[in-house]
């Protein structure tokens, strides 16, 4: 068979007459190969005139002139798949029936490319029939097995779960390769349990844990470990929910440190129970898609639950298209807080062009190309206040307000001054 079963008979008989030697009637000679031949004691193969008298669809005679030797016999499987050597020759491929056999011990050796090689003795008695039915391991199937044993003495579990299943690949449903399996699997939750809990994730680890109880269900350390974490987990909760509430402030003030001017601006704040994912999606779409229409110059996701929106968008000049009076930038930040509570967090960020060329019209008409412009923020501290760049604070603050006030379902609460 394919499974690695080998198959041999072997009858021995005495010779019914002095020059000759029969095979009993039931040999499959339609299947088998038959040869007959002497040898000497050291095991070398000795013709000595002998051949075939008689062959039918199961029985045959040999005879010889000389018979000082003992007389053997070889049948080979004409559909064999697996070797079996005798006394140094094949005697060809399992499975196979070897008959007229001389009494006596014999050694067999079995062979399959891929599959560790085996030896077979047997006592041969005379008029005696030997069925021997074995199975050869597959080489694959060993060094897989002997590398996961390796693995688990080195507390290496994930590579020794690999060799496990390599194993099973080879040998479907080992007994050896299983339990290995299973031992690789549990212990793994183990070992990841225990550095969760180091890091104080007792909830994650709760979870590894139960995990490896399913595989080693009696196992006194993951059960005494399980109920030390259960011990630690409402402090963990505790914890998160505060760290989540603080989340996306903290996200908007290291976004904000990006901006040195970010501090000369005002700080809005506006919650929804919506997500924070769709809120974030459908206020990046607004800005692009409204008017005027902001560039998104960034959209990431730095923590958990938070997406940071990055927007900017130039003031038109005096002189039309090429041209711009001011920049307007915004940044946008959305958390989740609660389960039903996304806190947004922007700030809108509104600059003064001025051209690079100090001798120019545009200058004169107090605007600059988008080529040759420097940038200062309006703040009293950086420039001369004028009703027009008050207009433009309040302006920019009303457009951003608007459109995320859209998006979360809530009337505008700032109007504008003067469109911009």
């Amino acid at each position: 068979t394919t499974s690695g079963t080998v198959f041999l008979a072997l009858i021995s008989a005495p010779c019914r007459s002095k020059n000759s030697i029969a095979v009993g009637s039931g040999v499959p000679l339609s299947r088998h190969k038959a040869s007959a031949y002497w040898e000497t004691a050291a095991g070398n193969e000795i013709p000595k005139g002998c051949r075939i008298l008689k062959a039918s669809a199961n029985s045959l005679v040999a005879c010889s002139n000389d018979f000082s030797m003992p007389l053997k016999f070889s049948l080979a499987d004409r559909y064999a798949r697996r070797s079996a050597p005798v006394n140094g020759r094949s005697l060809g491929e399992t499975p196979i029936t070897l008959s007229e056999m001389v009494p006596g011990n014999w050694t067999f050796t079995l062979q399959r490319p891929g599959y560790q090689t085996l030896q077979v003795s047997l006592d041969l008695k005379a008029n005696q029939t030997i069925t021997i039915s074995t199975n050869l391991l597959s080489e694959t199937y060993l060094h897989a097995l002997t590398a996961a044993r390796q693995y688990m003495a080195a507390v290496d579990y994930e590579h020794a779960l690999q060799a496990a299943e390599d194993a099973l690949a080879a040998r479907p449903g080992d007994a050896d390769a299983t339990m290995l399996q299973r031992e690789a699997t549990g212990l793994g939750d183990l070992q990841r349990a225990q550095a969760m809990g180091k890091k104080g994730d007792y909830i994650g680890g709760d979870k590894q844990l139960t995990a490896a109880l399913q595989f080693l269900p009696d196992n006194t350390e993951i059960k005494g470990l399980l109920a030390d974490f259960k011990l630690h987990e409402p402090a963990q909760l505790e914890r998160e929910r505060i760290e989540r509430l603080n989340r996306p402030r903290k996200v908007f003030n290291d976004t904000l440190k990006n901006y040195p001017d970010a501090a000369l601006f005002e700080e809005h704040e506006l919650t929804t129970s919506k997500p924070y994912d769709a809120i974030a999606t459908a206020i990046a779409r607004a800005l692009k898609s409204g008017q005027p229409s902001f560039q998104i110059t960034g959209n990431t996701s730095p923590q958990s639950e938070t997406s940071v929106i990055e927007a900017a968008y130039e003031i038109e000049g005096f002189l039309g298209a090429g041209t711009t009076s001011g920049q307007r930038r915004c940044i946008i930040v959305c958390g989740q807080s609660k389960d039903d509570e996304t806190q947004i967090y922007f700030k809108v960020l509104e600059y003064k062009a001025k051209t690079s060329i100090k001798f120019s019209i545009a200058n004169i008409l107090n605007t600059a190309t988008t080529a040759n412009v420097n940038y200062t923020a309006i703040h009293p501290t950086r420039i001369q206040m004028t009703d027009a760049l008050q207009a433009q604070l309040t302006n920019g603050v009303h457009i951003v307000t608007e459109r995320i006030q859209a998006v979360i379902g809530v009337a505008p609460a700032v109007q504008p001054t003067a469109p911009q």
